[in-house]
C-alpha cells in the first residue's frame, strides 16, 4: 500500500472520529459461540479500522491485538480501549507487502482471528496459519451483490469465493446476504491434517 492510501485512510478515520461503532452482528454472534465452546486465549482484529471488533473482543477478555495500516485508526482504537480499562496490543503493518504478512504471520498464533470489510484475496490462503489449533476464523466482508459502487469491484467477493479461498479449514457456518459474504471457520489440530 503506497503512503498516498495510507494518508487516505488516516484522514477517514480522523473524519470519523468521536463515536463507537457497533461491531457487526454476525461477528457478536460467533463470539457468543466462541464462548460457549470454551474459547479464550489471543485474539487479532485484522485490518481493524478504528477497532470496532478489537473492542468487542477487549470486553469479552481476550487479549487482543488490533492490526492495520492506519496509525490514526490504531490510535482512535488504543483510546478507547483505554477509557474502558483495556490494554489493547497493536501492529501498524502494511498487508499487501510480503513482510507485512510475514510480521503478522510471527505475531501469531491467534485464537480468534475477526476480519470486517476488508479484502485481500492474497492474504486469503495465509489467514490459516494465523490460528492456533482449534482457532477460529471470522470473516465478514461485500460480495458482488452488494449495492452501490462502494467499494469498488475488486474489493467484493465473488459467490462463494471466501469458502474456497478458505479450504484449509473447517466451516461451522456461512453464508451470503444480499450484501456480505460471511463464514466462521475452525482451524483442527495439526494431529489431524
Amino acid at each position: 500500500m503506497t503512503t498516498s492510501q495510507r494518508d487516505r485512510w488516516d484522514a477517514k478515520h480522523r473524519a470519523a472520529a468521536g463515536g463507537e461503532l457497533a461491531p457487526d452482528p454476525f461477528v457478536v454472534e460467533c463470539l457468543e459461540r466462541c464462548r460457549r465452546d470454551g474459547l479464550s486465549g489471543r485474539a487479532l482484529d485484522l485490518a481493524c479500522g478504528r477497532g470496532r471488533h478489537a473492542l468487542e473482543l477487549l470486553r469479552r477478555g481476550f487479549a487482543t491485538t488490533a492490526c492495520d495500516i492506519s496509525p490514526v485508526g490504531l490510535a482512535l482504537a488504543r483510546e478507547q480501549a483505554s477509557s474502558a480499562g483495556h490494554e489493547l496490543h497493536e501492529l501498524e503493518l502494511d498487508l499487501e507487502s510480503r513482510a507485512g504478512v510475514e510480521a503478522l504471520i510471527a505475531s501469531g498464533p491467534y485464537d480468534v482471528v475477526v476480519v470486517a470489510n476488508f479484502l485481500d484475496r492474497s492474504l486469503l490462503g495465509e489467514l490459516g496459519r494465523l490460528l492456533s489449533d482449534q482457532g477460529r476464523l471470522i470473516y465478514t466482508t461485500f460480495h458482488v451483490d452488494a449495492p452501490g459502487d462502494k467499494p469498488p469491484r475488486r474489493f467484493r467477493l465473488e459467490r462463494g469465493e471466501l469458502g474456497a479461498g478458505l479450504s484449509d479449514l473447517t466451516v461451522l457456518a456461512a453464508s451470503e446476504s444480499e450484501s456480505h459474504a460471511r463464514l466462521f471457520a475452525l482451524r483442527a489440530p495439526a494431529t489431524s491434517r
